[in-house]
């Protein structure tokens, strides 16, 4: 085991903005499956697309909030470690 603790920073960063992405674009996804399910004139095929773009919505919902979840956790991950970073440089710059 090591005596040094190295986190990359940016990477952590990065993958929380990439995350942010992901929900929102999660989020702005419109489904037009009644209006498809609309379109189809057999009765059984409509329904089975009516009911898989509701499923999908529920699932779709679930997802984003799941992601931007781990995009905040991602944020305060960033936060917390620049902070400690700049607290024990600042300490180090003081007694040098």
């Amino acid at each position: 085991m090591g005596d040094k603790l190295h986190i990359d920073l940016a990477q952590v960063d990065t993958t929380a903005e990439k995350l942010g992405f992901i929900a929102t674009s999660l989020r702005e996804a419109e489904t037009n499956a009644d209006a498809l399910a609309g379109m189809i004139p057999h009765d059984g095929l409509s329904g089975c697309v009516s009911k898989f773009g509701n499923d999908w919505d529920r699932a779709r919902n679930e997802l984003i909030e799941k992601v931007e979840d781990l995009n905040k956790v991602g944020k305060q991950i960033f936060e917390a470690f620049t902070d400690t970073d700049r607290k024990l440089a600042q300490g180090v710059e003081g007694s040098g």
